[in-house]
């Protein structure tokens, strides 16, 4: 009984010791700071999808015609709400986006100069403060494995980096 009673102390004393730290404690950044890693082809197309659907003032894909094909139904109902659709494209495979190019506009990549291995990566940024970066395995469309999301301005502010690096042909960004 002595020992049972000495336990319950220890144990009341520990929880009131977690409750002051969990009052007092504050989280590392605020929750729009975050990234957040999605795992598993699902999971991954029901955010993009969620976020397509939602989008208010654009939406820029960065991905080759097969990925966003999945997609095209949000992208031209989000068309049809007033929000520019824009996906990046090197001029040689602009024909490849087939009725995607009647509601969307193609940002055109320069084609590099230089022989490179195009990364099995793609992105979704939305409304200029979402983003998703997706892992496409083997660059299959069915093989999205991993993604980060997030509305963190520093985020946002590295994809806008890479965006803007591709599409001024930077040979850095394939190395």
């Amino acid at each position: 009984e002595k020992i049972q009673r000495e336990f319950t102390q220890h144990k009341n004393n520990a929880l009131l010791h977690l409750e002051t730290i969990k009052e007092t404690a504050k989280p590392p950044c605020g929750e729009s700071e975050m990234i957040w890693l999605i795992h598993g082809h699902d999971n991954i197309h029901d955010k993009i999808s969620s976020l397509l659907e939602h989008a208010k003032k654009s939406i820029i894909m960065g991905m080759d015609a097969q990925k966003i094909g999945p997609y095209e139904t949000f992208l031209k109902n989000a068309s049809k709400r007033g929000v520019f659709v824009g996906f990046l494209a090197r001029e040689d495979t602009i024909d490849d986006f087939g009725t995607i190019k009647k509601f969307a506009r193609p940002i055109t990549l320069p084609k590099p100069s230089f022989e490179h291995q195009v990364p099995h990566m793609g992105f979704v940024y939305v409304d200029m403060k979402t983003a998703v970066v997706v892992k496409f395995v083997d660059g299959e469309t069915e093989s999205m494995d991993n993604a980060f999301w997030s509305e963190s301005e520093a985020f946002i502010s590295f994809i806008q980096m890479a965006m803007s690096s591709v599409l001024n042909g930077d040979e850095k960004v394939y190395q």
